[in-house]
């Protein structure tokens, strides 16, 4: 059983020939993002998923039944904090006292408490809104939030649907590494 966001690992991998003539069978279950992920491997429900840099961060500190059993380069690059392109808002110092959307314990969370701490600012000079990527869509579109921090695909798509404007990307800040997690349940099964 495999955690998926967006159809990225189970297109990557039909795409490569790796699910064909397989020995058992593989499932796939379709997530929002990183956090579910981590929280449905814990509860048993999926065995190994792919997440941001972050999700295994909060779920360690969560005591979470996974593990980290691969690692990659993200570069961060597509790890964004994006504005209206209208919007005056130009420089991660200009969040102070401004609304931002982004998912709890996600690679954008982690990338946003990168960049406020990079600038000498805290989580509590902005209010960080909560809201996994597609509510978060929607109030981003609806101008509820003045910001929306978000990873690819979703940035691209943003970029490519509605006229924004980054104002921070995780290169250089947080890792961009992307992580492979298993739980402690199929890790233990022979």
């Amino acid at each position: 059983n495999v955690g998926d966001q967006k159809g990225g690992t189970e297109s990557l991998l039909r795409a490569a020939g790796a699910l064909d003539n397989l020995p058992y069978k593989v499932a796939f279950s379709t997530f929002t993002s990183g956090p579910p992920q981590i929280e449905a491997a814990t509860a048993g429900k999926i065995d190994f998923a792919i997440t941001g840099n972050t999700p295994p961060i909060f779920g360690a500190a969560s005591n979470a039944k996974v593990k980290v059993v691969s690692a990659y380069d993200g570069s961060g690059r597509g790890d964004r904090v994006l504005v209206h392109a209208d919007s005056p808002i130009r420089t991660v110092e200009d969040l102070r006292g401004k609304k931002i959307a982004l998912g709890k314990g996600s690679s954008a969370h982690g990338n946003v408490l990168g960049q406020l701490q990079r600038v000498g600012m805290s989580p509590s000079d902005v209010e960080l809104v909560f809201l996994q990527p597609a509510d978060a869509l929607g109030a981003f579109t609806q101008r509820q939030v003045d910001a929306w921090a978000i990873w690819d695909p979703y940035t691209a798509q943003a970029e490519a649907d509605i006229p924004v404007r980054s104002v921070a990307q995780a290169t250089g800040v947080t890792n961009g590494a992307g992580f492979g997690i298993a739980s402690d349940a199929a890790l233990a099964d022979p």
